[in-house]
């Protein structure tokens, strides 16, 4: 048991450590189109970084005391092991020095199609796998090296420069295969930064840790999210975040707002009330009546702010992407692959940016999920060919045709 002060209250941190009975590898049914993963891993369950607007404090997860009882999944290795042989990958560089080309599943045609080229995330959104709780059970490292043995790319987001302990390992994945580092960062000031994320690493640690990753030749990445509204979503914090990944070298940038689920609604919204009272009223009329979701209602006055779009037009200013490109491995179809990434990237602009309604976007959805899992390889097939075997219009027809020729659109070049 430990106890740290904070704000002038006392708590008591609980370390426990379990025997995980469920599976520690979380396929997921899609591959997620934000951050391209196809599965995630949590060694822990509960998160100490105690970030005021968590979304793991939601009664969604049913985690209690969330910040101040962490539970340690001693067998997370060996689960993943295990896990990953059933599914068909090997542990190719265990016994040996394997290669990108060598990953693959020996029996991927049974795959799920979100498998045959995988990118699977250590963390997953929900706890932090870099807490202090990695000093001393090291639990992250050791799966890191299962993930190493089997020769798998990785993604990998924290908000811990304990990340740095880990560096060796990264690099290897980095000359192997393809690894992918991204700290959230959400504000500059960090003495505002400190009380809404009271036990994760300063901004500057972030970005101090960020230059090395990208020095070292990895993929890295920011996710400004949640951008707090009236707090982090001025055009001088935003831009203060981009310019300085610029400098760095960060490849991109996702940004996206607050969502506040029963269970952390009600933290958040007492903190605000707290430490932010002149913002009261702009977050009762946003998040009261939040949906099961968390989505807020967005009144007038708020909406005018168009932050999203700020952000990107900023992106496309100092040179970095506000979306994650795709990795998209040599033996994967990567014809279909990168259909794929710009149907989603075109779905993102309209939805996010230019605020177009979901039901304006649905022939783009139905065509994206059909794509990533067609069967056959598209870049033989004809523009008639591909209208009758995708259902779609003219439009949408002319757009994929265009991509399997150049591997650009000139419909999404003229949306960025």
């Amino acid at each position: 048991m430990l106890l740290y002060i904070n704000q002038f209250k006392v708590f008591y941190l609980k370390y426990e450590v379990i025997m995980s009975k469920s599976k520690i590898l979380n396929i997921y049914k899609n591959v997620d189109t934000w951050f391209w993963i196809s599965g995630s891993i949590n060694p822990y369950r509960g998160c100490e970084h105690a970030c005021i607007y968590c979304d793991g404090q939601a009664n969604h997860y049913n985690i209690s005391e969330y910040t101040t009882h962490i539970r340690i999944k001693k067998n997370a290795p060996e689960l993943l092991n295990k896990e990953l042989i059933k599914l068909g990958f090997r542990p190719i560089n265990r016994y040996g020095n394997g290669t990108i080309l060598h990953y693959f599943p020996e029996k991927r045609k049974v795959m799920k199609p979100n498998l045959k080229a995988p990118l699977f995330a250590i963390g997953g959104g929900i706890c932090d796998v870099y807490q202090p709780a990695e000093k001393k059970f090291k639990i992250t490292r050791k799966l890191l090296q299962i993930m190493l043995d089997f020769g798998l790319p990785l993604f990998i987001l924290t908000k811990s420069d304990l990340i740095l302990r880990d560096i060796d390992l990264i690099q290897k994945f980095k000359d192997m295969s393809y690894v992918n580092i991204a700290f959230t960062i959400t504000l500059m000031d960090e003495k505002i930064q400190k009380l809404i994320e009271p036990k994760s690493s300063t901004t500057s640690e972030r970005f101090g840790a960020l230059k090395k990753f990208s020095k070292l030749g990895c993929t890295t990445g920011i996710m400004a999210m949640p951008i707090l509204p009236g707090i982090g979503d001025t055009t001088e914090n935003i831009e203060g975040i981009i310019s300085k990944a610029a400098d760095i070298g960060v490849k991109y940038i996702l940004f996206s707002g607050l969502t506040l689920k029963p269970g952390n609604r009600e933290i958040f919204l007492k903190f605000i009330y707290e430490n932010f009272p002149y913002l009261s009223n702009l977050y009762k009329k946003m998040y009261l009546n939040a949906d099961q979701y968390g989505n807020p209602i967005i009144p007038h006055d708020y909406e005018r702010r168009e932050f999203m779009k700020i952000a990107h037009n900023l992106c496309k200013k100092y040179g970095i992407l506000d979306r994650m490109p795709r990795y998209i491995p040599e033996l994967s179809n990567k014809t279909n692959l990168r259909i794929s990434e710009i149907l989603n990237n075109i779905i993102y602009l309209k939805r996010w940016v230019y605020r177009v309604p979901p039901y304006k976007l649905k022939k783009f959805i139905t065509a994206v999920n059909l794509i990533e899992h067609f069967p056959k390889d598209l870049k033989d097939f004809s523009r008639d060919r591909l209208k009758k075997n995708l259902h779609i219009d003219d439009k949408l027809t002319d757009i994929v045709f265009e991509i399997i020729q150049t591997n650009k659109s000139k419909f999404y070049e003229n949306l960025i």
